[in-house]
């Protein structure tokens, strides 16, 4: 069966395939985390660079013109109303066409979010505070980033889901580049806008990462194997 003839937005199923590949992306973002969440409890080095970064950054928000703060802004609501959309259209989606494999991998992204309410409130850091805030000062613990972590797990699916349908090797690279420019512009607009730390946003992305690989990963070796069991169990019942 082509790719193409299974249908829009179907699983490649790249990770049931090579497994390996959810193994790298899982030990790459565990240990990206474990180094940031390490200096952070150990007050390490970072912390000093991280509140150098917000400060200038901060400082730079007052002194743009309102249109670009505007703008940069747009990354807060494609980091929050924006997943929300795009998940819950790919759900309904899913369960129209049946696609149940699809749709628990955009169930199990979403879970992404509450994989960062557990860790955020276990190492319980605070947001950065300002005199003049540029934006809405949010007050929950900010380590890691949600956004980044949903951003990741969401965006980065619906690529995982799309390039099977294109054909053109230059057009995968295009919703390549797409999805990775919406997840950092994300960041950057929650970094930007006063709403979390550097070191927030890049263990976001480091959660984000290893959920998805090992997540999608399991989903799709699960999904793999049943239906090389329907097939056998097919093939036993044609011969009796």
């Amino acid at each position: 069966m082509s790719e193409r003839s299974k249908g829009w937005l179907r699983s490649p199923d790249l990770l049931a395939k090579k497994p390996q590949i959810g193994w790298i992306m899982f030990i790459i973002g565990v240990l990206i985390f474990t180094l940031l969440a390490v200096n952070l409890v150990l007050n390490g080095p970072l912390i000093k660079m991280d509140t150098s970064i917000t400060n200038t950054l901060h400082d730079t928000a007052l002194s743009i013109s309102k249109g670009l703060l505007n703008f940069i802004k747009l990354g807060w609501y494609f980091g929050n109303e924006g997943v929300m959309i795009l998940g819950g259209l790919m759900g309904v989606y899913f369960i129209i066409r049946r696609y149940w494999k699809e749709f628990w991998l955009t169930l199990v992204g979403f879970g992404g979010s509450l994989l960062f309410e557990a860790l955020s409130h276990i190492f319980n850091r605070h947001r950065p505070v300002f005199a003049v805030p540029v934006a809405t000062t949010l007050t929950g613990p900010g380590f890691p980033s949600g956004h980044t972590v949903v951003a990741v797990t969401l965006y980065g699916l619906l690529a995982y889901l799309l390039l099977p349908t294109i054909s053109s090797r230059f057009w995968k690279y295009v919703v390549i580049i797409i999805a990775v420019l919406i997840m950092l512009f994300i960041g950057f607009s929650r970094l930007f806008t006063g709403g979390h730390y550097l070191t927030d946003v890049i263990a976001g992305y480091a959660v984000g990462l290893a959920w998805a690989g090992v997540s999608y990963m399991t989903i799709e070796t699960y999904f793999a194997r049943r239906n090389r069991k329907k097939m056998e169990n097919a093939k036993i019942g044609g011969k009796l």
